[in-house]
């Protein structure tokens, strides 16, 4: 975020399509006090959706909200940020702003995977996870997924991403 914060947080989705409670993260703020977010502390809804060429549909902006902060608007830089490889998945930059207001709050990088042909909504056997990191450079590099969140940020801080 612009005001020093870095968020990370993954929500990992059911065959149903519901949250698992496996789903977590983290908020940490610019003098780097961490706040653990399970998944009963985020609320997520998908506002807009993208449909690739194959027919396969995309959350690409949604509403975030925790508790004691407001809530927040995440939208992709521009749609058509698919990766079309052995696994097809939609990765890509976003902006984070305020919903109510639409100040800008910051940028950050998008992940959204488990989404099949022809399924709107990931419900049905669409399976998958899905995770955003808003300049999650101040994390410690302890994961493969921090490291990576680490350089996405250099690069959407360059923009080179």
């Amino acid at each position: 975020f612009e005001d020093g914060r870095d968020l990370m947080y993954y929500r990992l989705r059911r065959t149903d399509g519901s949250a698992d409670p496996m789903s977590a993260g983290s908020l940490v703020t610019a003098g780097g006090a961490l706040r653990r977010l399970g998944d009963a502390a985020v609320t997520l809804e998908p506002l807009r959706w993208w449909r690739a060429d194959d027919g396969t549909a995309y959350p690409v902006a949604w509403e975030m909200h925790l508790p004691g902060e407001p809530r927040w608007r995440i939208d992709a830089v521009f749609d058509a940020q698919r990766m079309d490889l052995t696994v097809r998945y939609w990765e890509g930059m976003v902006t984070v702003t305020e919903a109510d207001s639409g100040a800008p709050l910051g940028r950050g990088y998008m992940a959204l995977a488990g989404y099949l042909a022809g399924r709107a909504t990931g419900r049905g056997r669409s399976r998958g996870r899905n995770w955003w990191i808003v300049r999650a450079g101040r994390l410690r590099a302890n994961t493969s997924e921090e490291v990576r969140a680490e350089e996405v940020t250099r690069k959407c801080r360059s923009g080179r991403a």
